[in-house]
Parts: structure tokens; C-alpha cells; sequence
């Protein structure tokens, strides 16, 4: 069983168009991204639990591991890459 993936979604910009006249709107300035690490490590362990709980403790050590990683900029970039190419 899989559990549906939920999140927080935010709009980031908006363009309106009346008649001649286009606006656009930029909600991202001064404000953060949401931190969508965190609700997918929490998914991911939450699946676990429901289907293999004596591989949580495993689980949780590789998510940390993998939030370690990702805090580091060039990983981010290498995983972002990766996915648009072979995905």
C-alpha cells in the first residue's frame, strides 16, 4: 500500500492579461521556499512503517544520510541533472 504524497503547493507567479495590458506578479519575493525535504522523509518513513517496520531504524539512517548530502549545493545540482537525463 502507498501512501499519496501530500505537500505544501504555493503559487510563485501570475500573469494577467487584459486586453492589451500584461501584468505579472512575483509571489517569491521575500519569502521562503518550503522545505519539501522534510515532508518527503517523512512520506517515505511513514510508508515504511506501515509495510516494513523492522526496517525503519535502516530507513531513517539512509534519509539522514541523504538530507546531509543534499544540504550540500553541488549534490542538488548532480540529482537535478540525473533526473532530467535518464529519467
Amino acid at each position: 500500500m502507498t501512501l499519496p504524497t501530500v505537500g505544501t503547493w504555493k503559487l510563485m507567479q501570475d500573469m494577467t492579461i487584459k486586453g492589451k495590458d500584461t501584468t505579472r506578479t512575483d509571489y517569491t519575493k521575500a519569502q521562503d521556499v518550503p522545505d519539501y525535504l522534510d515532508i518527503y522523509i517523512n512520506h517515505v518513513l511513514k510508508e515504511v512503517a506501515q509495510t516494513d517496520t523492522g526496517g525503519l531504524a535502516t530507513k531513517t539512517k539512509e534519509m539522514e544520510g541523504f538530507k546531509e548530502m543534499y544540504k550540500n549545493p553541488l549534490y542538488v545540482v548532480l540529482i537535478t541533472y540525473t533526473e532530467v537525463v535518464f529519467l
